[in-house]
């Protein structure tokens, strides 16, 4: 009898120091790929295009919500275009979920964008552009670490100031160009607050947030 209690207690011992291990594993490949979108959204940001994609392995698709496919190369291509025009960018990602399934991981997250656009119509006017999108990324694991597979765009919400572009600032008094700065400083905080109420959709959606049945609030 206390030879089978001796036996059980190190199976026991040895199941709980193995579920630490693999849990500890976890975590670490958690960290491993939030981490990389960390790297991606600061090279962005710096419009650094090999950085951007550093973490993307060679057969990446990207899949947008009407279906359409665009690769690697393509991707790569339209934003160094898009970087080209973009005067100032900023991007954040809020992890959601990231699930671990062996050699690959599923990571549901929403990115925040916001971006000054050169205006070549009116270069005195820059043009702001925002947008809070959902995605779905597939990872896998490689020798390299984890790259990213395949992105699937869940939900896409953008807005561009199409209106500032078609002002002409040299017909105006410095008076009206300052009602006219202010007015699009309420615009753009309008937007803002646009993406948070949409952030907060996202988290009820996805059971994140509470006392969604009334009103959106989140943690």
């Amino acid at each position: 009898m206390k030879q089978t209690i001796v036996a059980f207690s190190t199976l026991l011992t040895a199941t709980l120091a193995m579920t630490n291990v693999v849990y500890a594993d976890e975590q670490a490949d958690k960290q491993s790929i939030i981490k990389a979108y960390r790297t991606m959204n600061a090279a962005v940001e710096r419009k650094d295009i090999n950085q951007a994609y550093a973490n993307h392995a060679p057969e990446y698709t990207l899949i947008r919500q009407n279906g359409k496919l665009i690769n690697l190369e393509q991707l790569r291509q339209m934003a160094q275009q898009n970087f080209k025009t973009i005067r100032q960018i900023n991007v954040h990602h809020e992890i959601q979920q990231i699930q671990i399934n062996g050699q690959t991981a599923t990571v549901i997250s929403i990115a925040y964008t916001s971006a000054i656009i050169s205006n070549p119509k009116n270069p005195q006017v820059p043009i702001p552009f925002s947008s809070v999108s959902q995605y779905q990324d597939i990872w896998k694991r490689t020798p390299g670490g984890w790259k990213a597979i395949s992105t699937n765009v869940l939900q896409e919400n953008v807005a561009r100031g199409q209106q500032s572009s078609q002002v002409n600032r040299q017909n105006f008094t410095p008076e009206q160009r300052q009602l006219l700065d202010q007015q699009q400083m309420m615009l753009w905080n309008q937007r803002l607050r646009d993406m948070e109420m949409q952030r907060n959709m996202f988290n009820c959606m996805n059971g994140l947030g509470y006392n969604c049945g009334n009103s959106i609030i989140t943690p």
